[in-house]
């Protein structure tokens, strides 16, 4: 049967229905991905298209079998999920270690990153790898490679351990005689204290406090012999003192009160950046923040900053009061916005903006965020983890502001004794506490606590660069001190 040729008409009009749905095709399709990618899931129980928030789950050591609102995911960490907004519960566990829970609250359109479980051993056995003469003081290096302590009160010795080794490598280092300054009185109390390392890891401040004075020396690790007692160097009574973060050779020194700054390479002193201060503390690079002492006449003190090269600090906040109300100042960067912490009492204001030049005319710009309360006088103000956590401690419990999550949590530190001092962190999401002699572990919620080691109270313990250990002083039960460590990541 004949059948006539389909005209071109007719074949451009096929063509086009065929283009137009494999247009519609890939529209729809780019469509669905980047609402899948936005958080939209489809809730079968209620027939609706809802956002949720992209969860991120990482955990230390990985591998560990993820549950949320008691389902199990096929799949484990380190991965990423999307929730429905809302509550859930989620866990992570792995055999051989406790289970890692918490619950959180996913925002429609948001990421919530979940990347700092980390699962403690059920079984932690105790190693002793070093036999001391006895504990003064200790302190890990910033890259966690090298672990330095004092060991006898009124010896010059500092021993470093290098923890990167399987078996640690021990090395005494012994203070030349022309660093350090002979009592004159032997019954005198002696202490050498080590304060600080500098950021390159080659530097340490130790503090030698005797008859009723101290000095300040700078320990260089990689040649003992080149060691600076920078009070002797400048003649000058120093009460505090920190590394700067640009070199280990330069330091911010408090003397009489006066703000300085010190370049021992160059046996240089600036004159006084800012005067009648109490607590200073480094923000970045070039800007030191600080509190002032109460001035009698006008019964006021203040917070404030200035930068290294400024010729005057700039004054933030101005508090009239007796002086006996504590008062701290914090600065930190979150996601390239600054952050100011104002502690006064047992209150902190939490203010956003950029801080100008300190000794410019450029009005200061800070716009309140947030002010919360604590329950008792705060003794300690910090930002830590990039900027994210505000922390004040009171008394034996610290308050975490958390910008992320725009939340406040109290944590309060278990053991008899009375807390001494600044609690420490373990990572960027860790505190730890050694009262009763018992290494204890907390989330900076207070969440998954754990009893992890004996340790000499008020010494400090470190994780290996690759999480693998943690390292610690100890007392065994014959008397005997130790470096002692656990292992945290199972062979």
């Amino acid at each position: 049967m004949y059948s006539p040729p389909t005209s071109h008409k007719k074949q451009a009009i096929k063509q086009a229905a065929i283009y137009a749905v494999m247009v519609l095709a890939v529209v729809s399709l780019v469509f669905l991905l980047m609402l899948y990618v936005l958080g939209y899931r489809f809730n079968r129980a209620e027939g609706t298209l809802e956002q949720g928030g992209l969860v991120q789950l990482l955990s230390t050591p990985s591998g560990a079998t993820l549950t949320i609102d008691g389902n199990r995911l096929s799949a484990t960490t380190n991965t990423r999920t999307t929730l429905s907004s809302g509550e859930h519960r989620i866990t992570m566990s792995r055999e051989g270690y406790h289970t890692w829970q918490k619950t959180v609250v996913v925002e429609r359109g948001t990421v919530l990153w979940l990347n700092y479980a980390r699962l403690i051993p059920t079984e932690l056995t105790v190693e002793d790898v070093a036999a001391l003469p006895g504990v003064t003081s200790t302190i890990a290096s910033p890259n966690r490679r090298w672990i330095a302590m004092t060991n006898e009160a009124s010896s010059p010795v500092v021993t470093l351990f290098d923890i990167n080794e399987t078996t640690p490598q021990k090395t005494s280092l012994r203070l030349p005689e022309s660093v350090y300054t002979v009592p004159e009185n032997e019954t005198q109390n002696e202490v050498y204290r080590l304060v600080e390392w500098d950021l390159s890891n080659r530097y340490l401040l130790l503090e030698h406090v005797f008859d009723e004075r101290a000095e300040w020396i700078v320990v260089d690790i990689e040649d003992v012999e080149k060691s600076r007692n920078i009070t002797e160097i400048f003649d000058v009574p120093i009460a505090g003192a920190k590394f700067s973060h640009t070199n280990g050779k330069v330091l911010y020194a408090l003397m009489g009160g006066d703000l300085r700054k010190v370049d021992i390479g160059a046996s240089t002193i600036s004159a006084p950046l800012v005067r009648d201060v109490v607590e200073f503390s480094l923000f970045d690079r070039s800007t030191i923040v600080y509190t002032t002492r109460i001035n009698e006449k006008t019964n006021s003190r203040s917070v404030g900053y200035i930068q290294d090269d400024a010729s005057k600090p700039r004054t933030i906040r101005t508090f009239t009061d007796d002086g006996s109300i504590p008062l701290h100042i914090s600065v930190g960067e979150y996601f390239n916005q600054t952050y100011v912490s104002i502690a006064h009492g047992n209150s902190v204001e939490i203010l956003k903006g950029q801080l100008v030049r300190s000794d410019s005319d450029d009005s200061l710009s800070l716009k309140t965020v947030t002010t919360v309360a604590t329950p008792e006088d705060i003794s300690y103000l910090s930002t830590r983890t990039n900027g994210r956590f505000i922390v004040a401690q009171h008394n034996k419990s610290f308050s975490v502001y958390d910008l992320e999550l725009e939340k406040l949590t109290t944590t309060t530190v278990r053991g008899d004794a009375p807390l001494e001092g600044e609690l420490r962190w373990l990572d960027g999401y860790i505190v730890w506490s050694s009262l009763d002699g018992m290494l204890r572990t907390y989330e900076f919620d207070g969440a998954n606590q754990h009893d992890i080691m004996p340790i000499i109270p008020g010494q400090n313990p470190t994780l290996t660069s690759n999480n693998r250990y943690l390292y610690a002083p100890t007392i065994n039960e014959d008397g005997g001190y130790h470096l002692s460590r656990v292992r945290l990541i199972l062979p």
